[in-house]
């Protein structure tokens, strides 16, 4: 293949990267996010309904053990499932036990859902009972699950093209006042951090990270073969890096023969 041909599919590569991406917008991923707010304090007197359909206010479950927060969507297809297998995983690999070191909240973001999609969603991980002993899944109404989620620094938004809820992947962990004590973003916390963050919570000292990155729960969309907005950026930016180093490799290249 000539120097000239090469050029010509960098070019058309580089002409393709910086082209409106029809296929994906950033649109709601813009729009979701994490903001840590550590020491705020969670609405405790504000009601949800559990998986059994009794209403409790969320002081009922401040008070005792640290409180280790899921903000999850119970019908999601993508990486929440990952992130509460990975969450009971690491539970599983520490010596933490339910009701004296951590109390598993979990809440919908998602106003439609009901205490029959949080059982269905208990259900499918009736694997790890030892660890979910004592836990609830919470739903309640959009202005319930925005007020908690604005405490918690956590945003959270329905993008209609692909029928799902983008949102940050990540635990929050609150002390028995019920005041922010860590997060720890990510599908599956280091078991030794998460002790950690749960004893400094018990202790109610503020715990962080050295590095705070948040996973998108928008990931590849198998209905239309895309990747959500977030995503599909990091990757172009990631080819486009690799089209510039190819671009230097062939200017180089010309270069050199134009000496010989």
């Amino acid at each position: 293949m000539s120097v000239r041909s090469i050029r010509f599919g960098v070019l058309l590569l580089c002409g393709a990267l910086w082209m409106p991406v029809w296929a994906t917008t950033l649109g709601p991923a813009s729009q979701a996010g994490l903001q840590q707010k550590l020491g705020a304090a969670l609405p405790l007197a504000q009601t949800w309904q559990d998986q059994h359909g009794s209403t409790h206010a969320l002081a009922d479950y401040a008070g005792g053990a640290p409180i280790l927060l899921v903000p999850t969507w119970y019908r999601c297809s993508n990486l929440c499932g990952a992130l509460l297998t990975g969450t009971l995983q690491s539970l599983r690999a520490t010596a933490l036990q339910p009701g004296r070191d951590y109390r598993l909240v979990l809440f919908s973001i998602d106003a439609q859902e009901t205490p029959a999609d949080a059982r269905q969603r208990a259900t499918d991980f009736a694997g790890f009972n030892a660890e979910l002993v004592d836990s609830v899944w919470l739903t309640g109404s959009a202005e319930r699950i925005a007020a908690l989620q604005r405490a918690i620094g956590f945003s959270s938004q329905y993008d209609g093209a692909q029928r799902q809820y983008i949102h940050p992947a990540v635990l929050v962990v609150a002390d028995a006042q019920g005041k922010v004590s860590a997060y720890l973003p990510g599908v599956r916390p280091i078991p030794s951090e998460l002790s950690a963050a749960l004893q400094a919570a018990r202790q109610a000292q503020p715990w962080s990270l050295s590095q705070q990155v948040a996973l998108i729960c928008a990931g590849f969309d198998q209905h239309v073969g895309r990747y959500s907005g977030v995503v599909f950026n990091a990757l172009r930016a990631a080819a486009l890096l690799a089209a510039l180093a190819l671009g230097g490799w062939l200017w180089r290249r010309h270069r050199l023969e134009g000496l010989r």
